[in-house]
């Protein structure tokens, strides 16, 4: 889909510093895509994903690109539907 193909376009870029993805309806498919892209991703600096219906799956894949991605600075998950436990990193 779309966004195995922003996930792809990310993994390859190493001048993009942001992206703004917000109210597009990625929900969890698409955040597994393009956060497994961020994760590796050494130019990005800014993402919104705000509004995008991403819930625990989705968070837990946000949880575990922080933990690897030391470059990005802002991000913007406003609005979805992550809860404290989506977003915990399991170790």
């Amino acid at each position: 889909g779309d966004c195995a193909s922003i996930g792809s376009a990310i993994s390859k870029t190493s001048t993009l510093t942001a992206l703004d993805l917000s109210k597009n309806r990625i929900a969890d498919q698409g955040a597994k895509a393009i956060f497994n892209a961020v994760t590796t991703n050494r130019s990005l600096l800014i993402l919104d994903v705000a509004s995008n219906a991403i819930a625990n799956p989705g968070g837990e894949c946000i949880a575990m690109m922080l933990k690897d991605n030391k470059t990005l600075e802002d991000l913007n998950i406003r609005q979805n539907l992550i809860s404290t436990a989506g977003a915990a990193i399991e170790e």
